[in-house]
């Protein structure tokens, strides 16, 4: 019913799209609360709404701090969340204060610097809640061909490069470290190939930050990582997916930035490539079964790297 009234809202395929709407709607709704607290009025019950309105907002405050430091995580950063939840209290009794005093004064002129007062500390309590969240560097951090020539790749992408991936816990160190500078926090993620920082340098990678994942593509690096996190290797299933850089091996993710070579991917384009006939009873020294339908299968994701020719058995077709 809604979108036949308001059919411009058909882009909203996912529910968390429907916040565009309280956004919007949020502001008027707090300008009427305002209008009305203001306005004058002789009933003690609407006296005493805003302060209690106050008072339970003061009292969930205290609540988070509370769960907070009882249930800290290890990514958790406690003098950031309590100093954070006391500025945000004192901004609280600031913010009433000045509306009750636009109430309760008589003279214009201290009317209207209360109101001043009033939108200043909105504005400054939105500012300073949380970092900035869309900082602004020189352009020269953006610059193509930074990462690989600090890691002395070849200078020009070509196609069937190997892939990078970044460990479990290498991502986790990135994700929740900030540097104070801007240029530098953003370098440090370019050198860690973090989400999308890739593309600036064409340095493929196994995962990579978009919307939504083909369901078989999110099992299989789900699988990756859930692996890596619990420290099991899946030296076939890298091998498979070309990876030939990860990250040093340190569960603390101190080295994030530190890559080291794999040796033994497999190439990404196999198509077609290097034909090995073998004999029909054996692949590489690996026994080969039937699968009924006159193919032959090995129990083992790595293919062989090569084979010798046999006659009698070159309709066993094995490509690299």
């Amino acid at each position: 019913a809604i979108k036949a009234v308001f059919p411009q809202i058909g882009f909203m395929r996912y529910p968390i799209k429907f916040v565009t709407l309280t956004m919007f709607a949020l502001p008027l709704l707090a300008a009427f609360a305002v209008s009305r607290q203001t306005a004058p009025s002789d009933s003690p019950r609407a006296q005493k709404l805003l302060p209690g309105i106050a008072l339970c907002l003061l009292v969930l405050i205290s609540l988070i701090v509370w769960l907070a430091w009882k249930h800290q995580l290890p990514s958790d950063d406690w003098p950031a969340t309590w100093q954070n939840a006391l500025k945000r209290a004192l901004f609280l009794i600031a913010i009433v204060a000045a509306i009750i005093g636009v109430c309760r004064v008589k003279e214009f002129k201290l009317q209207w610097l209360l109101s001043v007062a009033f939108l200043y500390l909105l504005w400054t309590d939105v500012q300073t809640h949380a970092p900035n969240l869309s900082p602004t560097v020189d352009p020269s951090v953006f610059a193509p061909g930074l990462v690989r020539a600090e890691l002395k790749l070849n200078p020009t992408a070509v196609a069937g490069e190997p892939r990078f991936m970044g460990t479990a816990a290498a991502l986790n160190k990135i994700r929740f470290t900030n540097l104070s500078k801007p240029e530098s926090d953003y370098l440090c993620r370019r050198l860690a190939l973090y989400d999308d920082c890739n593309l600036l340098d064409s340095i493929p990678k196994v995962d990579g930050f978009v919307s939504i994942y083909l369901r078989e593509t999110a099992d299989v690096i789900g699988l990756l990582y859930a692996c890596d996190a619990r420290n099991i290797d899946l030296p076939g299933l890298k091998d498979f997916l070309g990876i030939g850089f990860i990250n040093v091996a340190d569960p603390t993710g101190e080295k994030a930035l530190d890559w080291i070579n794999r040796t033994t991917a497999l190439p990404l384009i196999t198509a077609g490539q290097k034909p090995v006939f073998a004999d029909a009873t054996n692949v590489d020294g690996l026994p080969v079964h039937d699968d009924g339908h006159g193919r032959a299968r090995q129990s083992r994701l790595r293919p062989p790297a090569g084979g010798l020719p046999s006659a009698r058995s070159q309709s066993l077709c094995l490509c690299r």
